[in-house]
């Protein structure tokens, strides 16, 4: 199989799962705590990014059972791959916890540091704090022991979830940011570990 057929494999695999997902979880998707005005004040469903999640759990778990039996590459779940995972659950929980039990009525970094001097943890401050935690996490993993560049990959990590947190004000303009930034790194990566990884990420978003 050449490396391009992989990539759109794994992009299909990411679309299907979360349509399935969508087909057989109706009552997850309209769930109430799980539903938000949109920016026409309609209340509108905002568990795109749950089945996201969900697919990409998926996705793996059935990577890792199918090379077990066999099939594909050998069994295991080393190098970029967790990653990809980890940072997915790990924001995914994030953006869960700010949408379900939301605290504050507050926007923006010194919008949550007033609420902090005045005695208040917001929601989304726990997902800053939180957000820099993961993401100060994932740069030591992927590159150990640069300790100055560690700072630098955390934040551009950090920087990233935060932009698309930002752009996800308008029906899909974070997803369409997201494709055409994540284009030029699937052309970079190609076939390799971090582009197979990623590219079932894409499809998933694409599906929702």
């Amino acid at each position: 199989m050449t490396g391009a057929v992989t990539v759109l494999l794994a992009l299909f695999v990411g679309f299907a799962t979360v349509r399935v997902l969508m087909i057989a979880a109706p009552e997850m998707l309209g769930a109430a705590a799980l539903a938000r005005p949109n920016f026409r004040d309609q209340m509108v469903p905002t568990a795109g990014g749950l089945l996201v999640v969900l697919a990409v759990v998926v996705v793996e778990g059935a990577r890792v059972g199918l090379a077990a039996l066999g099939v594909g590459k050998r069994a295991g779940f080393g190098g970029t791959r967790p990653l990809v995972l980890l940072v997915c659950v790990g924001f995914g929980l994030l953006g869960l916890l700010d949408d379900v039990v939301a605290t504050g009525n507050t926007e923006g970094f010194g919008g949550h540091l007033r609420a902090l001097a005045a005695g208040r943890v917001t929601t989304g401050f726990v997902k800053l704090v939180g957000g820099g935690a993961l993401a100060l996490v994932v740069a030591a993993t992927a590159a150990p022991g640069s300790r100055p560049q560690l700072f630098v990959d955390a934040g551009l990590i950090a920087l990233a979830a935060n932009l698309g947190n930002l752009l996800d004000r308008r029906p899909g303009r974070a997803l369409k940011v997201g494709v055409i930034a994540w284009i030029p790194l699937a052309i970079v990566a190609g076939s390799d570990a971090l582009g197979v990884a990623l590219a079932p990420v894409i499809g998933a978003f694409l599906a929702t």
